[in-house]
């Protein structure tokens, strides 16, 4: 699976795309972050500039608000698939 990562204000953008190794880990690691019961094991895909897929163009995609971990519309799915293959292709 891919995950995209957001990055909050002032940034507003989805920055990072990264392939989903290993999900539902226990949280061992952060022993004074009670709150965060699971962890992800990811590899990055891509970074992309930030004026990509500023939330404005994540609006006009589909999507609503981004509050959390949330699945990606199928217009922004579509687009940051398409951005990937190109990405791809010009190697």
């Amino acid at each position: 699976d891919l995950v995209a990562m957001y990055i909050t204000a002032p940034v507003q953008a989805i920055r990072y795309v990264c392939c989903c190794l290993e999900a539902e880990i226990d949280n061992t690691l952060y022993p004074d972050e009670p709150h965060i019961k699971k962890l992800m094991k990811v590899e990055l895909v891509a970074q992309f500039s930030d004026d990509l897929f500023p939330r404005e163009r994540m609006v006009a995609l589909g999507v609503r608000a981004v509050r959390g971990p949330r699945r990606m519309t199928k217009e922004l799915r579509e687009a940051v698939e398409q951005e990937l293959r190109s990405l791809s292709d010009s190697k």
